[in-house]
């Protein structure tokens, strides 16, 4: 590739979670903000629905559901959205997001868009809500 630092052309393999933050909003409120931390004893997974941040349930998760997520990305190509910030100036009260990826090996995967998404969005999105969804439903 001629211009591998341009957005979409390096695919970063996402292996070795370290920690992910994924979230959207509407304009007026926050949706979700799906979160995973990694520490010495584990994954915790903690799931905020609107503005509140206070009192999120924490739970855990397995080694072997980090890497099904990883599959999960990967299978979208994620790797390939490190970079995009995109926003559609013209719409005033659209949806945003932005998604934070970590990894074991120092390496990161940023966007965000405000009514710009990258390829798969959608797809992704829904990947993600089904995934941590299983927690939501610990409750």
């Amino acid at each position: 590739m001629l211009f591998p630092f341009l957005f979409g052309c390096t695919n970063i393999p996402i292996e070795g979670l370290k920690s992910l933050e994924f979230g959207y909003s509407d304009g007026r409120r926050i949706k979700a903000v799906y979160k995973i931390d990694s520490d010495s004893t584990g994954y915790s997974v903690t799931i905020q629905k609107g503005y509140s941040d206070e009192n999120l349930p924490t739970f855990t998760a397995t080694a072997q559901q980090i890497a099904d997520l990883e599959q999960i990305l990967n299978s979208f190509e994620v790797g390939r959205w490190d970079g995009f910030k995109r926003s559609a100036l013209n719409v005033k009260d659209g949806i945003n997001f932005h998604l934070y990826i970590w990894l074991q090996n120092g390496k990161s995967i940023h966007a965000s868009g405000y009514e710009s998404y990258p390829k798969n969005y959608k797809e992704v999105r829904m990947a993600l809500e089904e995934w941590f969804g299983r927690y939501q439903e610990k409750k």
